[in-house]
């Protein structure tokens, strides 16, 4: 018996050596043996979803999970007589980049850049929200940013992050004023983190008179 790898109806691998497959994809396998024979198959990292075609399972398709590791896939044929064969199994790799991006907070009228740069196996291309194709995308707007991240082996990866908006401060000390002589008022900002006044203080409240 000859486990096969089958794709879109292509035959691309025979015996115990299986192509890759890209993780989370639905890949279809199958096995030639004797007419009327049942087929039975187990798969490590996987779930069997459907047989394709035939009367005794001999094709299935498989819907890999999403650890980049060996995975195995073996299926043992029973006759139409009640024996069993030896099993038979593959190995299949399953390949695809990580994509990779982190949340960000930023202040009103400031640009956000993420960075979707990272190491593959192959060459990597990139697709944000607007259909740009660089490494980074910058945006200003409160939400979410995705990046797919594709291998030239065609295998994809998604991600994406929240960037948050934060108003600035509302920041009113009252109208201007024209003061006499020892005459003094207070200006008071509000409630804010940090104070920064053109006098050099950094106090919540100044005390500024005609001479200041």
């Amino acid at each position: 018996m000859t486990l096969l790898l089958i794709i879109s109806s292509v035959v691309r691998g025979y015996g115990q050596s299986l192509p890759f497959a890209c993780a989370g994809t639905m890949e279809a396998y199958g096995v030639q043996g004797l007419p009327n024979s049942v087929y039975f198959w187990e798969v490590d990292g996987g779930l069997l979803v459907d047989t394709i075609y035939g009367l005794g399972n001999d094709s299935v398709i498989v819907r890999w999970d999403y650890e980049r590791r060996t995975h195995s896939i073996s299926v043992t044929e029973q006759t139409e007589f009640g024996c069993f064969g030896i099993p038979v199994g593959g190995s299949v790799s399953i390949h695809a980049p990580v994509a990779n991006l982190q949340d960000q907070t930023v202040c009103a009228d400031t640009v956000a850049t993420f960075d979707g740069t990272i190491s593959y196996t192959t060459p990597v291309s990139y697709l944000w929200p607007d259909g740009s194709t660089g490494e980074t995308y910058s945006t200003g707007t409160a939400g979410y940013v995705w990046v797919k991240v594709t291998g030239t082996d065609q295998c994809a990866d998604y991600d994406s992050a929240y960037l948050t908006v934060n108003p600035l401060p509302d920041v009113y000390i009252g109208k201007d004023t024209t003061l006499c002589g020892t005459e003094s008022m207070t200006l008071d900002p509000g409630v804010f983190n940090e104070y920064q006044w053109s006098t050099g203080d950094i106090s919540n409240t100044i005390t500024v008179d005609g001479r200041r």
